[in-house]
């Protein structure tokens, strides 16, 4: 989040004095740093996320459990780094507009319906409804629409080099 926020800060900054230059180098900075500490924490998370899980709880089952679900959390960090950086830097280019449109096609029209039909068709329980399905067809789907809307505006940059 604090990179995006970056991201939207420095792009609208040097889009304003017209250093297009700069633009892609701030957009491809903030791409790198963001994986960097994406692999940081997703080794550290992966090595010890035993010792994560025993913060939260004792019960050995309840730490075999947590601990899968770490792992699982895992994949979905690493849309969560492609999403935020790209967020930001549409930001600052002032185009809101379609990563909000599809976050809310993301959510709510996709996420929630298959959540409720899970939950009531197959019994999964809320975990299902709240975590599964945001995650698997709201986070992962969002990034790459949202790389491919900004890749078009700004080909002459080539930010994507």
């Amino acid at each position: 989040m604090s990179i995006s926020t970056a991201m939207a800060i420095i792009v609208s900054y040097e889009l304003g004095a017209e250093r297009l230059d700069d633009v892609k180098k701030y957009c491809t900075l903030g791409r790198i740093v963001a994986s960097g500490f994406a692999v940081f924490t997703l080794i550290f998370l992966y090595i010890f996320r035993d010792k994560v899980a025993s913060l939260y709880g004792s019960d050995p089952e309840f730490i075999r459990l947590t601990s899968i679900f770490l792992t699982f959390s895992l994949f979905f960090q690493l849309a969560d780094t492609i999403a935020a950086p790209l967020q930001g830097i549409l930001r600052g280019y002032k185009d809101t507009k379609a990563p909000f449109y599809l976050g809310l096609l993301a959510y709510w029209g996709v996420s929630l319906p298959l959540g409720l039909f899970f939950r009531s068709g197959y019994g999964l329980g809320t975990l299902w409804l709240l975590d599964w399905t945001d995650c698997k067809f709201g986070r992962e789907r969002h990034p790459l629409p949202t790389a491919i809307e900004l890749y078009p505006k700004e080909a002459t940059l080539s930010i994507f080099t």
